[in-house]
């Protein structure tokens, strides 16, 4: 896959940038949720804009 685009800018590879911001996204949630950081969690929502 990366292969492919060595020469390539991450504006061109929007697949990757998207990969790369889900998995960021899923760590910052896991964080803020159960390693408790800003303290407990009371409540969550989670939604995709349409």
């Amino acid at each position: 896959m990366l292969d492919e685009g060595r020469d390539q800018k991450p504006t061109e590879r929007p697949d990757v940038v998207v990969r790369v911001f889900m998995l960021k996204l899923r760590e910052l949630m896991t964080d803020i949720r159960k390693r408790q950081h800003f303290g407990k969690t009371k409540a969550s929502k989670h939604g995709q804009t349409h």
